[in-house]
């Protein structure tokens, strides 16, 4: 993923998390500072920043180790199909805990998109 899509999500997971953003870090990393903290943010690096940020917007992961997909799903139930949209991410040339950060994040950035 590119630098510029990994900010992009950054910064869309945070809105999505109403999470104070002052600047962004150096161009090797991707993190962002979160001015109320004193502290760099970054979601898809950091198995830490992307709990709180599932926990936070309610985000479930689901891991399934058959298929090496893992799923986030977020937003509203819809009684019409009886699940929540949801993330995918495969676990193929990476591992499950990457993969689940970068699901975070995604689900994160659609529930923002969509305000």
């Amino acid at each position: 993923m590119s630098m510029e899509r990994e900010r992009k999500l950054l910064a869309l997971a945070a809105k999505a998390a109403d999470i104070p953003l002052e600047k962004y870090g150096d161009l090797e990393n991707g993190e962002l500072w979160i001015d109320d903290r004193g502290t760099w943010w970054n979601p898809l690096a950091s198995d830490e920043d992307a709990f709180r940020l599932a926990i936070k917007l309610c985000i479930t992961v689901v891991v399934d180790k058959e298929t090496g997909v893992i799923e986030a799903h977020y937003g509203e139930w819809d009684p019409d199909t009886c699940c929540r949209k949801f993330i995918e991410e495969d676990t193929v040339q990476r591992s499950e805990f990457v993969a689940a950060r970068v699901a975070i994040v995604r689900a994160a950035a659609e529930l923002r998109a969509k305000l």
